[in-house]
């Protein structure tokens, strides 16, 4: 949210500094790479994030309420904050996931994906402040035998209900209503936290009052908390916020360039990140065909991964930059080792053998080879890296076309510029499948709510329902069932159409998709 706060230069200066204790998530047995990526800000919790993300938690929480009231979404007296962070797909897990580990959760006040920690400013009144962290977007539910979803997240896969527009929208509509409403806001303060003291109450009731009460009004003409739409169900905008972030008009090239939220698994294989492969780290091909995975090539990859850090956390490009080393600590034995859980579901071995044979003679040049012993789980072993054009592959160009020239040169003359090299591609890099079952909605902008649709091209719906989907264990991907903050996707609209890798299964007998179907549940 562009200059959700500004604070003033007199409180920068007068000694403002970050108490470390972040929320209690992760129970202690887990490994410390995991409780990082699960709960750390990677140092995104500061005054310059106060520009963008970055919102003091006892401001948040009664604009939740305010808006949910206002939805209908609690009751009217309710100050039940955690159902209306649920209506942006955000949830309170029992356990989370890893290497078929478990670690018990505890959730208290913040779902998880959303992380606090306190900033002590100059007049020793001490402010919680709330900020994402990687598992917003990077957890999904894990699903039983039959394809339901469980109360307990797998770290590292996609999620496919976290609602970054709804998570914006109900955040700016709501600080609406609070600067209409102090004196109730208050109220709900002292009723969420009867402990607040005397300095932070002042604090709330002048500083913090008069920048809520300039954000809204800044935001008037526009009456939303960001110039652009941030996407909607596992679908983000993160070109259009790393604009915003850095100042520059979102529109230009594109405002529409969605992208569905990927798996992190064999990540490492990559020599470039992100759909159109914008990203990959200075002076190296990315291009390059991977076959081993280095300490090195994990390395470079965080290093974008903490790059990231700017359009989804608020970071400064320098921060962002300082923080390199303590992404990689995190995210390089991360990217080692994920693999997302099999198929819960059963799978027809002989046809996959067929449908392992199809792929091999179809699909190898451009998604990666990979080992297959007639388990449940293939192996990848080398990715090519291939780009494809756009008249090549068709599929919808909004996303590339976002990487306008002006933000590769506002990136080319930044701190990054030694460690990145920033590129227009003009079309996509061909996806690492791993995981590919529990990656639905399909292609780069989650537009094909099924791979038996995806392989079907002529088939694929025109609105589909997405968001906090089961598992459809025949055609693989979204089940269609309506939730509480289920939305349809509209392939009509700009940014999410549905066209694109068409003439690859044009030569296939519907048999032989089946087999491939098949087989495609073990990556």
């Amino acid at each position: 949210m562009k200059k959700l706060f500004i604070l003033h230069l007199a409180l920068a200066l007068s000694g403002l500094c970050l108490n470390n204790s972040a929320h209690a998530g992760l129970s202690s047995e887990a490994p410390s790479e995991i409780k990082a990526f699960a709960e750390s800000d990677f140092d995104s919790i500061h005054s310059q994030a106060l520009k963008t993300h970055a919102v003091p938690l006892k401001i948040l929480l009664p604009a939740l309420i305010l808006e949910g009231r206002s939805k209908g979404w609690i009751e009217k007296n309710s100050l039940d904050y955690k159902t209306v962070f649920k209506r942006s797909g955000l949830t309170y897990p029992e356990n989370i996931i890893y290497d078929n580990k478990v670690y018990a959760w505890k959730s208290d006040i913040l779902p998880a994906g959303i992380v606090q920690k306190e900033m002590n400013f100059g007049i020793k009144a001490k402010i919680k402040i709330a900020n994402l962290s990687c598992i917003a977007c990077h957890s999904s539910a894990q699903y039983d035998q039959n394809g339901h979803r469980t109360n307990n997240l797998v770290l590292g896969a996609p999620s496919d209900s976290f609602n970054p527009e709804v998570y914006v929208g109900t955040i700016y509509q709501g600080m609406k209503k609070v600067t209409q409403n102090w004196d109730q806001t208050y109220k709900m303060i002292n009723a969420l936290y009867p402990e607040t003291k005397l300095k932070e109450k002042i604090l709330l009731k002048t500083f913090i009052r008069s920048q809520v009460n300039k954000y809204v009004k800044d935001h008037a003409d526009i009456d939303r908390g960001t110039p652009f739409n941030n996407g909607g169900p596992g679908l983000t905008n993160g070109v259009a916020s790393l604009k915003n972030v850095l100042g520059l008009d979102t529109n230009e090239g594109s405002s529409t360039g969605f992208t569905s939220i990927p798996s992190i698994g064999d990540r490492g294989f990559r020599s470039s990140l992100l759909y159109d492969g914008v990203y990959s780290i200075a002076n190296k091909d990315q291009s390059r065909l991977v076959e081993n995975v280095t300490n090195s090539e994990l390395a470079d990859a965080s290093t974008v991964v903490a790059l990231f850090t700017i359009p989804t956390m608020g970071q400064t490009p320098k921060r962002a930059l300082k923080n390199v080393e303590a992404v990689i600590k995190t995210v390089s034995p991360i990217l080692k080792t994920y693999k997302t859980p099999v198929f819960p579901g059963s799978i027809n071995i002989e046809s996959a053998r067929r449908g392992f044979e199809i792929y091999n003679n179809n699909c190898l040049q451009c998604h990666g080879e990979y080992q297959w012993d007639g388990s449940k789980k293939s192996k990848l072993v080398s990715f090519p890296n291939v780009i494809i054009p756009q008249n090549e592959m068709n599929s919808d160009p909004e996303r590339w076309k976002a990487i306008s020239p002006s933000l590769v040169k506002y990136l080319e003359d930044s701190v990054w510029s030694d460690a990145i090299q920033f590129n227009q591609n003009k079309g996509y890099v061909a996806p690492i499948l791993e995981g590919l079952w529990a990656t639905a909605p399909y292609m780069h902008n989650g537009s094909v709510p099924t791979l038996w649709h995806f392989l079907r091209p002529e088939s694929r719906p025109t609105i589909f329902l997405v968001g906090n989907q089961n598992l459809d264990m025949v055609k693989i991907g979204n089940s269609g069932n309506k939730n509480f903050n289920s939305e349809f996707y509209d392939t009509t609209l700009s940014g999410r159409t549905n066209q694109g890798h068409e003439k690859e299964f044009r030569s296939l007998s519907e048999v032989e998709k089946d087999e491939l179907l098949e087989y495609l549940k073990t990556l």
